[in-house]
């Protein structure tokens, strides 16, 4: 057994489609079949119901998915330890954000956190909230910024290093620029340019899925996609305080009808960078109460 058998086996259980895991981990559908074949066989059981709908986890694909999560957790565990003790100290922290929050405060905290750990480099990754989550869960990551609330029970270790109004992103010529606040109803002139994430990662209220439901928005894939449609002046985009992202052709405006989100720096509590991790959510922090808001 492999651990990258297992780590196919997780994406395809998260997925429950051989298709989508083979994309998440970068081999065509039939190597990713096969591994799970093989899997399998050595182990003599099925860990697929194999249906019409697609795949299904049986009972022992469900005792392997526990299993094997942790087995992995602990792998990654063991590689860096063994790393650190090979490079005499050296490490490297992997970093997961999700899209662009704090994308002032990140950079400086990055930096502040290199000079007090000269001998720690720096991995960032910068994806859909979903994916920075996954690599958390299989130990791809060491911590992660996200939008969650700070006392959510899936065992990880949380801390709040910024609170988040959402705001609406407008063209510069707008006439709504010329408010200090808006509402969704204010909105409703303008085509809603929506990152899909949007509505995956929380950020949806009532107010906006009746909203949704009204006016039909246009979806794009990335946050970066709707900030150049704003500035081109096709329509109105939405994002949180630290996402927002200095433009000469774009305005923002609170929209006080959101619930404030928290930004999280979230880790492992059993990963043996927790500490360069916790240093790092202190110095998140203290940018984040620095920086003079933008908007």
């Amino acid at each position: 057994m492999e651990l990258r058998q297992l780590k196919y086996f997780l994406s395809a259980s998260r997925h429950l489609s051989f298709t989508e895991a083979a994309k998440e981990c970068c081999i065509v559908q039939s190597a990713m079949s096969q591994q799970i074949r093989a899997l399998e066989r050595e182990l003599s059981v099925t860990l697929f119901e194999r249906t019409r709908h697609g795949l299904k986890l049986t009972r022992e694909g469900e005792a392997l998915q526990q299993e094997a999560a942790q087995l992995l957790k602990q792998a990654s565990k063991l590689y860096t330890s063994v790393q650190q003790a090979a490079n005499d100290g050296e490490c490297r922290l992997r970093v997961g954000c999700q899209g662009g929050l704090m994308r002032l405060a990140l950079p400086r905290a990055l930096e502040a956190l290199r000079k007090e750990y000269p001998r720690a480099s720096v991995w960032l990754k910068c994806s859909l909230r979903q994916e920075i989550f996954d690599g958390l869960r299989d130990g791809a990551l060491d911590c992660a910024i996200m939008l969650r609330e700070d006392a959510a029970d899936d065992g990880f270790r949380s801390r709040v290093v910024s609170e988040e109004p959402m705001y609406a992103a407008l063209p510069a010529a707008s006439p709504l620029a010329s408010r200090e606040t808006l509402t969704l109803n204010d909105l409703s002139c303008e085509p809603l340019l929506l990152c899909a994430s949007t509505v995956d990662n929380g950020l949806i209220s009532d107010s906006l899925r009746a909203y949704i439901d009204r006016h039909k928005p246009v979806f794009v894939e990335t946050q970066s996609a709707a900030e150049m449609l704003v500035a081109a002046g096709c329509g109105v985009s939405l994002c949180v305080r630290s996402a927002a992202r200095l433009h000469p052709n774009i305005i923002y405006r609170a929209l006080p009808e959101f619930p404030m989100r928290h930004a999280c720096l979230v880790w492992p509590g059993g990963n043996p960078l927790s500490a360069l991790s916790e240093r790092l959510a202190s110095l998140l922090e203290i940018g984040a109460s620095e920086i003079i808001s933008v908007l």
